[in-house]
Formats: C-alpha cells, structure tokens, sequence
C-alpha cells in the first residue's frame, strides 16, 4: 500500500504540475524546473501518510503538494527572498500539507497500521490538532536551533556581525555567475557537444587513475 500510494501521489504531483505550469505559461512553454519541483513536492507530502491512507487519495495528496510546492515558491520569488531552489516550497510547504492530510485522509480501520482516523474517514478533528502541532513544533525548533547556528557560521566565514552578510557571495559574483567566477566558465559559451563532453569524460579519468 505504501507503495502504491507513493506512485499515484506522484501520478497527481505531476498531473498538477503540468497543469499549473501549462496555466501560468498560457501555454506558451512547459518549464522542467516546475515539473520537478511539483513531482518532489508530491513525494514529500505523500511521506507522512503512505502507509495510513487508501490509494485514491495519495493522487488527491500528491496532487496538492505539488501545487504547494509551486504556488509557494512563487511567492518567494514575487517577495524577492532568496531560495534558488525551491526548497521552501517543496520540503516546507509540501510536509506541511502532508501532515495535515494525515489528520484528513487517515483511516485507522487499513489493516497493517495502527493509527486513529482522520476527519475524512469517520475521526474528529483531533489527529488534525495533533499533527498541526507537529508542524508549529517542527519550525519552532528548527527556527529556534538553526538560525543561531548559519548566523555563527556566518560570522565565522564572513568576519562580519551583520545578518545579511553571513554565508553569501559578493553580489557582483551573482551577478557575473559563481560558476564564471570559482570555476573560470564563460557563462556564454555553448553546450558541449558529445565530442566535447567524451573528451572531458576521458580527462577526468586520466587524471582519476582510472
């Protein structure tokens, strides 16, 4: 059951992924990023309930993961913060759904789990309470452990107090691309072609030993 659930969930996540990039592109382009991120926010969200909710409804779980994901990291995008991969949306947004989905889709009469119903199948609001204040606990310790953490390791790589410094380039370094500036790659350059890419393979090797 787990892993069929898995599967359907990512059959929604990338249903829902292909739809909203598809909507928001008005049909123009189908971004790859977009379908990955919905697909991962669809495996993230389906994590929490895989082994306690029927089949049916990991596609409906899966579904709306992937349009956390999206949805959210396109409001971090709109809101200028800084989250190049979409992690917010995937592994934030995402769990946070799959969570409560657990207090929604649950049903504690599945043979092989033991584990009390959710509002959808027959239980009362209570799981949902119960894995809501999981969510809120989650990021207050991980606020609470990992901010004081990045903001030392800041201080100690940057040699400087302010927050906003920390572990970031020099903003003309993004700008110019960090690849060009730590790797000397010429960001206009064009892709390698297979002779290229072969050429390289047996360099590495080369130099490997191997």
């Amino acid at each position: 059951r787990a892993g069929v659930c898995t599967i359907n969930a990512t059959a929604g996540g990338g249903l829902a992924a292909l739809l909203y990039t598809t909507i928001s592109s008005r049909g123009a382009v189908v971004f790859p990023h977009e379908i990955a991120n919905g697909i991962l926010g669809a495996l993230v969200a389906i994590t929490a309930t895989c082994a306690s909710v029927h089949t049916y409804a990991a596609l409906i779980i899966g579904f709306i993961g992937s349009l956390a994901a999206l949805v959210s990291n396109e409001l971090i995008l709109r809101g200028q913060l800084d989250d190049p991969v979409g992690a917010v949306g995937v592994h934030g947004a995402s769990a946070i759904w799959g969570l409560a989905a657990v207090g929604l889709f649950a049903d504690g009469e599945l043979p092989g789990i033991k584990v009390a119903s959710g509002l959808f199948c027959g239980g009362s609001a209570r799981l949902l309470g119960v894995q809501m204040l999981l969510a809120v606990s989650i990021m207050a310790w991980s606020l609470v452990t990992m901010l004081p953490f990045f903001y030392l390791l800041g201080m100690a790589f940057s040699r400087s107090c302010h927050f906003r410094k920390g572990l970031r380039v020099d903003p003309r370094d993004e700008l110019e691309g960090l690849d060009h500036v730590m790797h000397s790659t010429d960001p206009r350059s064009r892709k390698p072609t297979v002779m290229q890419t072969q050429e390289d393979s047996e360099t590495s090797s080369y130099k490997l030993g191997l």
